[in-house]
């Protein structure tokens, strides 16, 4: 009996260690898919649920009632609360996600890496990078001394593996002349490299590119928003309409403006966001959309 007894312990303590071994070996998460996105029966509808909520629980309550997968409530928490997964494309080990941010009032898209260690990588860059050992950084800065890398709204440029087996993926940011409404002087590409076995280990400058012609190709050129994620008619208009995107990024650049001067940029933000909604989004004309720019133009430069 006591021979079976510490044969029953012995394989207890085995199994207990290869628990803990397979454990180790598979740490963090379960890893994000599709399964994760959401798709709101209204964007505009969505964006106004998520801007009258003050806390995540409010958030996630409008999510349940609404219909939402677990799954995807799980990843909101992720962000808690910010924001949600919009689309998902599989690129090996790591991935790439598009998450949207429905209470801002401008840059309400961004790319996201998914599933590698840590799970979520941001690609909003928080720190400042140098960018002052790069030669073309020193003939931008000769004609801009207020140039800045913004570092949202990155776009994609490429993804690959490297001869080491980790990734890297390509992300292309604006440099501009001191704000998110002056002169695109050039732009940035930056690096953002995993290992083999997905752990992320930084980002670089790999690249520093003047803009067109050796001169500022004006923001005006294109609206304060990417025309490449554009998914209503009204912002479809807007990128079409030279006038229109102008009026956009004079109108992004009073709302900053206005946004720094302001005593309440809780109660600023949300009028911006009642704006775009039942007004701005309301417009079936250019003419509509004119006047309506030109109005809110008028009064964000009043603050």
């Amino acid at each position: 009996m006591k021979m079976f007894i510490c044969l029953l312990y012995f394989l207890a303590i085995t199994l207990s260690c290869a628990w803990a071994k397979a454990e180790e070996s598979h740490p963090g998460p379960s890893e994000y898919s599709m399964t994760n996105i959401w798709h709101p029966r209204d964007e505009n509808d969505e964006f106004s649920a998520w801007q009258q909520c003050s806390s995540q629980e409010c958030v996630l309550s409008h999510l349940r009632n609404a219909g939402a997968d677990q799954e995807v409530i799980e990843f909101v928490k992720a962000l808690n609360g910010e924001g949600y997964l919009d689309s998902f494309s599989e690129k090996g080990k790591v991935d790439v996600g598009e998450v949207t941010f429905p209470k801002r009032a401008n840059t309400n898209s961004a790319y996201i890496l998914l599933n590698g260690m840590p799970s979520i990588v941001s690609t909003e860059l928080s720190e400042p990078l140098d960018l002052s050992k790069n030669p073309n950084y020193s003939k931008i800065k000769r004609d801009f001394p207020n140039v800045t890398l913004w570092g949202a709204s990155a776009s994609l440029q490429s993804s690959k593996v490297r001869p080491n087996g980790g990734q890297r993926f390509i992300f292309s940011y604006n440099l501009l002349n001191g704000c998110h409404a002056c002169e695109i002087a050039g732009s940035a590409d930056i690096g953002f490299d995993f290992d083999a076995q997905g752990r992320f280990k930084g980002v670089s400058l790999l690249k520093i590119t003047p803009a067109a012609n050796d001169s500022a190709a004006l923001v005006g050129a294109s609206p304060s928003f990417d025309c490449g994620k554009a998914r209503t008619g009204v912002e479809h208009m807007i990128c079409a309409n030279q006038d229109l995107a102008e009026a956009d990024v004079k109108m992004a650049g009073a709302y900053q403006r206005a946004l720094t001067q302001a005593g309440d940029r809780v109660k600023l933000t949300a009028d911006q966001n009642a704006w775009r909604k039942n007004v701005r989004d309301r417009c079936s004309d250019v003419s509509c959309l004119r006047e309506a720019y030109k109005i809110r133009i008028e009064r964000l430069s009043s603050h």
